[in-house]
């Protein structure tokens, strides 16, 4: 395949990958005014984001699984829709339980998106631009969420908070034609993954101990990150900040995090994602410990926390094609993507508890170091497999 259509492909997956960042960072900005206009509760417009991030830990795997078997354009369709059909079901209902129903139902799409993207990318890829793409498409996330906070909220509070869900539902259409017509037929199942028997135990078996240290890698990273950036707000509140600049340091994650493209580069002239992944995590954890334990400028901190950051999910998503056979890619980012949901759902609920336990940040704090250490430890085990098996 010619390399402009590579970038096409490229493209069309970008504007699926910003879909899922949308469909799952739609609520924060407009929680308000859902729960002023439907009279619901603090605990009820949580369970609204939860309810769009459960789905990811039972679907990933199957996710993956299927599109290794029946075809990243078939199976990227039918959850583009899902994800549409979600987005408007909780923006045409005024009850809860259908609320939560439309995000769980946008959740299972958008969850399922998240993992076919990567594996579909890496298809169209040869080795050396693996990382430059993988970068440019983890971009996506931390682009959606800056899109959301700094435009749904004054969208919701100036015409509603149902337009904020159907311009969702609006990128999500347009995500979906973008696939529909310019996603390669054949681009999907690698030839011959469908044959014969449908067999989760078959396919698992292909799955070596590399993969589910990167899960581990993705998982713990993931607990101690999405910890602080739930947290982080409220800490820097408690230490005498308003709101809306805790609001806006907590925020500097997300353009840090956009870095990846650069880091992608890196990836592709190198051969040290293990180093890097062990790397970015250390440098977190050391960050998060100086922003609890000084009073050094938070501007500078935050900012840096981001651009430490950035340094492990691009390497994450580029090492998972080298470490298993094409036909088990889906499968691969399906279970790294069910282990980071585990983190993900684990990591903010400890650090919570520790804080409602201790009444301060202390060992809240700590927590999400031990997480990202963990994660650092992972990377370590990677990097001596690659060692004693330089074919790895």
């Amino acid at each position: 395949m010619s390399k402009p259509n590579r970038w096409k492909i490229l493209a069309v997956l970008y504007a699926a990958q910003l879909t899922f960042a949308l469909a799952f960072q739609s609520i924060p900005p407009i929680l308000a005014f859902i729960m002023s206009d439907l009279g619901l509760s603090h605990g009820q417009g949580g369970a609204l984001m939860s309810m769009y991030a459960i789905p990811g830990i039972l679907v990933s795997i199957p996710a993956g699984l299927f599109a290794d078997y029946y075809g990243y354009r078939r199976v990227g369709l039918l959850s583009l829709f899902v994800t549409i059909l979600g987005t408007l079901s909780v923006a045409m209902t005024s009850v809860f339980p259908l609320l939560a129903g439309g995000r769980m139902i946008a959740g299972i799409g958008g969850m399922t998106v998240a993992v076919l993207v990567p594996p579909a990318l890496s298809q169209w890829f040869p080795a050396r631009e693996t990382g430059i793409a993988m970068g440019i498409l983890n971009t996506g996330m931390p682009l959606g969420t800056i899109l959301a906070f700094n435009i749904f909220s004054q969208l919701g509070q100036k015409w509603g908070w149902r337009l904020p869900l159907l311009l969702t539902a609006a990128v999500g259409a347009i995500a979906f034609t973008a696939m529909l017509v310019a996603y390669p037929d054949g681009g999907g199942s690698v030839k011959g993954a469908g044959k014969g028997k449908f067999s989760f135990l078959a396919a698992s078996r292909q799955i070596k101990e590399p993969v589910w240290l990167v899960a581990g890698v993705w998982s713990a990273y993931n607990a101690g990150v999405l910890s602080y950036l739930t947290f982080a707000p409220d800490y820097f509140m408690s230490r005498g900040m308003t709101s809306g600049y805790a609001g806006f340091l907590a925020s500097l994650f997300m353009v840090g995090a956009l870095l990846s493209p650069l880091v992608g580069y890196l990836i592709d002239r190198t051969d040290g994602m293990e180093m890097m992944m062990m790397g970015g995590n250390l440098l977190v954890m050391i960050i998060l410990l100086v922003i609890f334990a000084s009073g050094w400028n938070p501007l500078l901190l935050s900012l840096l926390v981001g651009m430490a950051a950035s340094f492990v999910p691009a390497p994450v998503y580029a090492i998972i094609p080298k470490l298993v056979q094409p036909e088990r890619r889906g499968l691969a980012f399906g279970i790294v993507s069910s282990c980071m949901n585990i983190g993900a759902a684990l990591g903010p609920y400890l650090v919570g508890q520790y804080r409602d336990l201790t009444g301060s940040y202390y060992l809240s704090f700590l927590l999400m170091a031990a997480f990202l250490f963990l994660a650092a430890l992972f990377a370590l085990r990677l990097q001596i497999l690659k060692t004693r098996s330089p074919g790895l």
